[in-house]
């Protein structure tokens, strides 16, 4: 709560920067995950990466909230929905093109992004 609650305090001039420090945290620790075996980095990524999401959502979603409150909210909504289903549909896209073990289970995750 301490983490979210000074994440939260961000300026707004810096909340771009935070969202990128953010998601290059997240993906070294994803990339470092699937090479190391110790118990130990992985528990602890699992908190980095947590730590990391929260720089990433509550950046975002608040510059959308602002946007929403400038312009129209039904279009700050329809961004937020596009940034977070975006980068799913892209994951899911592009396993089901390089694997062939999970096509029925791709084929419904990918009908349920679309819901």
């Amino acid at each position: 709560m301490i983490i979210t609650f000074f994440t939260g305090r961000i300026k707004r001039e810096h909340r771009r920067r935070t969202i990128i420090t953010g998601a290059l945290v997240a993906a070294t620790f994803w990339i470092f995950r699937s090479f190391v075996n110790d118990y130990v980095f992985i528990y602890a990524s699992v908190f980095v990466v947590g730590f990391s999401s929260v720089l990433m959502s509550i950046p975002l979603i608040s510059t959308l909230f602002e946007k929403g409150e400038k312009t129209d909210t039904l279009s700050a909504s329809m961004w937020r929905n596009i940034a977070s289903m975006g980068g799913k549909a892209i994951l899911y896209g592009g396993l089901l093109l390089f694997t062939n073990v999970f096509d029925v289970s791709f084929i419904i995750v990918g009908g349920c992004l679309l819901v």
